[in-house]
């Protein structure tokens, strides 16, 4: 099977206290949202038929791979002190460590009943 899912995987993570972002001490609070792209494209195996004739009841399995692309990080700091060029530079290789996240692995199971 193929197909496109619209992608809603995101997730917020905070942290607080003495922070080294891009290579510098902080005091301070650091949020990150980290997104996808919403339109993701999907492939994948599977068996079932929703429709199958003289059935009422059939089931489905399927079992994929859907690619949701680099991650997005979004970096703010409580601290006024901390740099731009620095919540940048974190926001870099924060990315870089969650690069493996591009691929999402997708299984599904599905049942169908016929009135």
């Amino acid at each position: 099977s193929a197909g496109v899912f619209y992608n809603k995987n995101e997730f917020d993570a905070d942290a607080s206290g003495a922070l080294t972002i891009g290579g510098n001490p902080y005091v301070t609070s650091l949020n990150a949202n980290v997104s996808f792209d919403r339109t993701s494209p999907y492939i994948g195996i599977g068996w079932g038929n929703a429709v199958k004739e003289g059935k009422r009841l059939t089931h489905s399995f399927d079992l994929g791979l859907m690619y949701q692309g680099s991650p997005k990080v979004e970096l703010r700091a409580s601290n006024p002190a901390v740099t731009q060029a620095d919540l940048n530079q974190e926001a870099l290789e924060l990315e870089d460590a969650l690069s493996s996240f591009r691929y999402y692995p997708v299984i599904s199971y599905g049942i169908s009943f016929k009135f």
